[in-house]
């Protein structure tokens, strides 16, 4: 499974269980729309550290980062991307 499936699965299941059936557009403002809230957020930011073993620093919780799937999904792949250079 992909990351941005998976974070649909989690934001579906613990924010909106009512978009689940039609899922969640990858574009859809998740801040603006309600989906999250400042408790919500860190609840994801907790999610994406332990499901794709990541570090998510103080700087980097900006909520661009976390407004959509698509930027949720970038975020994490570039972590991902950069957590694989720093171990070669």
């Amino acid at each position: 499974m992909n990351a941005m499936l998976t974070v649909e699965s989690f934001l579906c299941e613990e924010f909106a269980p009512d978009m689940a059936a039609a899922g969640l557009p990858a574009d859809l403002n998740l801040i603006e729309s309600g989906v999250l809230d400042s408790l919500g957020l860190l609840k994801l930011v907790a999610f994406l550290e332990n499901q794709f073993n990541i570090i998510v620093l103080p700087e980097e919780l900006d909520v661009d980062h976390f407004n959509s799937m698509t930027r949720i999904n970038e975020f994490v792949e570039n972590k991902r991307n950069s957590m694989g250079d720093q171990i070669q």
